[in-house]
């Protein structure tokens, strides 16, 4: 029989001899659900490791979570939503490489380029957390609405329409670029 989640961990908790029972049903539980959002084994267990290691130390530095299974599966999603920032391709790269050559070219173009990037920016800022969040995932980050869906677990009509108001607010705070 498995020992189920504690409600509240502890420091004691972690330096009991029940400890390894602790964190062994946190990370089963932790890994299946990793699992289904990243689908590679050892990289879902890196970030099981990341996320109990992580654990560990906000136990020691707070010496109390009050919920642990909610705190390890936010603590998990946000892992899974990082390693997915990681591994995509920078979109950026062929920006950069057209800055390259502006640069070559000339000056004026580099300027206007840094003055939109930097109005764009200021502008994204502005923005609600949420849509700016599935602006930046989807346009500048390259996922797809079927992978922010999968990161986020929101639903499909909610991001599309978080996007949809991400680009009208933004087509009227830039509409002095055109």
């Amino acid at each position: 029989m498995q020992p189920k989640m504690a409600a509240v961990l502890t420091v004691n908790d972690l330096a009991g001899p029940n400890a390894g029972a602790i964190l062994a049903d946190g990370r089963e539980s932790i890994l299946k659900f990793v699992r289904s959002k990243v689908r590679d084994l050892d990289t879902a267990e890196d970030i099981v490791q990341d996320v109990l290691f992580q654990m560990v130390r906000a136990v020691d530095a707070s010496e109390t979570i009050e919920d642990m299974g909610a705190w390890l599966y936010h603590a998990a999603r946000n892992r899974v939503i990082d390693w997915y920032r990681k591994k995509k391709h920078d979109p950026m790269t062929d920006a950069i490489a057209q800055t390259a050559v502006a640069e070559r070219t000339g000056g004026d173009t580099t300027l206007m380029r840094e003055e939109i990037w930097g109005t764009l920016m200021t502008a994204l800022a502005d923005l609600p957390e949420k849509q700016r969040d599935v602006f930046v995932m989807h346009e500048l980050e390259g996922f797809s609405f079927n992978e922010i869906q999968e990161i986020t677990g929101e639903n499909l009509n909610t991001l599309l329409a978080r996007k949809r108001y991400a680009v009208l607010a933004l087509r009227k705070q830039l509409k002095h670029l055109r």
